[in-house]
C-alpha cells in the first residue's frame, strides 16, 4: 500500500511540474509574441513619422501659386487649406472636414477646402460640410507639391507660402504630437 501512494504521489508531483513548465513557457512565449508585436507596430508608426517629417520639410517654405487660379478670394488673413482626393480614406475625410468646419467658426483664419478627383457635391453632404468647396480639376496645387499624402491641411501666409502642414490619417501621429489643433501663428 505504501509503494502505491508512493507511486501516486510521484506521479502527481510530475503532473504538477509539467503543468507548471507547460505554464510558465505560454506565459514566455505571450510576453515575447505580444513584445514583438508592439515592437513591429511602434517601427512602422516611426517610419510613417519619418516620411511624414521628410514630406514636410520639402513642402515648407514652397509658394503655392496655383491657389490663385483656383481661388480668387483674397485674404489678408492666414490661409488654411485643406487639399484631398476623393480616393483618400472615409475616415480621414470625416476627421478632416470635421477639423475644417471647426477651424472655419473660428474666424482667425480663412479656410479654403480643394478637392480632386471628387465628387463635390456628394462630398459637402457625405461629410456634413457647408462651406464652400473648390475643384483643381488639373491637380494643380497637388502637382505644386509632389503630390503630398492627403488629406492635408497647409498653412499659408499672405504671400501663399506654406508655413506648415498637417494630416489627418488614421491612429495619427500627429494629434498625439500636437500639430493638428495647435495651428502655428
Amino acid at each position: 500500500m505504501k509503494n502505491k501512494w508512493n507511486i501516486v504521489k510521484s506521479n502527481s508531483i510530475k503532473i504538477a511540474s509539467v503543468f507548471f513548465l507547460s505554464s510558465l513557457l505560454t506565459v514566455v512565449f505571450y510576453y515575447l509574441y505580444v513584445e514583438k508585436h508592439n515592437s513591429s507596430e511602434n517601427t512602422y508608426q516611426k517610419k510613417v513619422e519619418e516620411k511624414l517629417d521628410k514630406m514636410r520639410a520639402s513642402v515648407i517654405g514652397k509658394r503655392l501659386e496655383a491657389i490663385n487660379e483656383i481661388v480668387s478670394k483674397s485674404s489678408i488673413k492666414p490661409r488654411v487649406v485643406l487639399i484631398y482626393s476623393g480616393f483618400d480614406c472615409s475616415e480621414c475625410l470625416k476627421e478632416s472636414f470635421r477639423l475644417a468646419s471647426g477651424l472655419k467658426k473660428d474666424d482667425k483664419y480663412d479656410i479654403f477646402v480643394i478637392g480632386t478627383e471628387s465628387n463635390i457635391g456628394s462630398d459637402k453632404i457625405r461629410f456634413d460640410y457647408d462651406g464652400e468647396i473648390w475643384f483643381d480639376g488639373k491637380s494643380d496645387i497637388r502637382k505644386s507639391l509632389n503630390y503630398i499624402l492627403s488629406p492635408a491641411f497647409l498653412l499659408l501666409d499672405s504671400n501663399n507660402m506654406v508655413k506648415s502642414v498637417f494630416w489627418t490619417l488614421p491612429n495619427n501621429q500627429e494629434k498625439k504630437r500636437g500639430r493638428v489643433y495647435k495651428i502655428p501663428n
